[in-house]
């Protein structure tokens, strides 16, 4: 009983702390690129942005209008989130330059 309710969802919820949400691939890459570079584990989870019945009726609506399935459509959107240990979640976000008052700009300063 206990195995069928600590599942992996259940046990990343609870010792691991969500770093960023993303829907751009490359953009995640970065992210995880630094996060190994420093040797932090992390655990990269990805979902679409659309359910199973929003895609079956995109499915059904280029079918009807003899559209090859996402061919001039548009992609179906994924969502990408990366989680790591509480322990490592301060430096993590350091280290891929996070701010609670926006991004962190390194460089010079510039008179705008």
């Amino acid at each position: 009983m206990l195995s069928f309710l600590l599942t992996e969802d259940v046990l990343m919820g609870i010792f691991m702390k969500k770093l960023t949400v993303d829907s751009s691939a490359e953009g995640i890459r970065k992210v995880t690129d630094k996060l190994k570079g420093a040797s932090i584990r992390y655990q990269l989870v990805t979902t679409r942005s659309r359910g199973s019945v929003g895609s079956l009726w995109d499915a059904r609506a280029y079918a009807k209008s003899n559209i090859a399935l996402y061919k001039y459509s548009a992609k179906p959107n994924m969502v990408y989130f990366v989680f790591v240990s509480r322990k490592n979640y301060q430096r993590a976000q350091e280290l891929i330059g996070y701010s609670p008052i926006g991004p962190i700009k390194i460089g010079r300063p510039t008179n705008e």
